[in-house]
């Protein structure tokens, strides 16, 4: 939720703060934001600001233009978005809380390292120590199962990357699981392992397409982000006005 300023009313229509959606009188009518989950995201969106270094994990694995976008001049959140991720909140909370913990264990604790001189934090779901090695797990919400019994690729590189940096603040980790979950069904998936120097190569080559300011939307295996983007009229209007063609199909 960094760079959040408010939400998209869905009463008013546009974008409200958040100190005037605070103030708003007509929270409990029908299909506001619940004011239990306004406020919530209002503390995160704070407190995510306050916190997250250079870049998060997550961050870099997204579309650099859209980063650099909500950076500059800051988004407000989709209802609709927002739902999603609260299915996703709940089966979270419930999954990290109550499955069986193993010597040490850390549920959704943020992390953070420096690496050539960037602060980068990360937080995953869940990560178990026994003895010297550990376990990273990531609870992934989604509307349908990978096909083909592999996980989506941006969700193996995010785990390959907490390996990585846990690895750097002395934190061993043996083993990446994704747990994918639907309203019907659940899978679990252990990641393979990518060599340190693909990692290392991966960081670097990301870092780069942000401060290139790089959008993703010419990437047919990378433009389904710009469906969920709120940002995307932003970024377009500036594709088109910096002379790019676009023929943008969203999958």
């Amino acid at each position: 939720m960094r760079y959040a300023k408010g939400v998209l009313c869905q009463i008013r229509g546009g974008g409200v703060n958040w100190v005037d959606c605070e103030k708003c009188e007509e929270k409990y009518k029908f299909r506001c934001f619940p004011p239990p989950l306004l406020e919530y995201l209002y503390a995160l969106a704070k407190e995510d600001g306050e916190e997250l270094g250079d870049y998060t994990v997550t961050e870099l694995l997204d579309c650099a233009r859209k980063i650099n976008i909500m950076k500059r001049d800051g988004f407000y959140i989709n209802p609709e978005n927002v739902y999603e991720a609260w299915k996703g909140l709940i089966s979270h909370e419930i999954m990290a809380k109550w499955t069986k913990p193993i010597g040490e264990t850390y549920i959704e604790q943020r992390f953070k390292v420096e690496y050539q001189g960037l602060t980068i934090t990360f937080q995953p779901d869940r990560v178990d120590f026994n003895k010297d090695t550990g376990n990273v797990y990531d609870f992934k919400f989604v509307r349908d199962l990978p096909t083909f019994k592999k996980p989506y690729k941006h969700h193996a590189l995010q785990l390959n990357l907490y390996k990585f940096f846990l690895n750097l603040l002395g934190k061993p980790i043996k083993n990446m699981y994704i747990i994918y979950m639907t309203t019907r069904a659940m899978d679990v998936y252990k990641i393979e392992e990518l060599p340190s120097d693909a990692i290392q190569n991966l960081i670097y080559e990301r870092v780069v397409l942000h401060k290139k300011n790089v959008p993703v939307l010419f990437n047919d295996q990378e433009n389904w982000r710009c469906r969920y983007c709120e940002v995307l009229p932003t970024c377009v209007f500036e594709l088109l006005k910096e002379g790019y063609n676009l023929n943008l199909k969203l999958k």
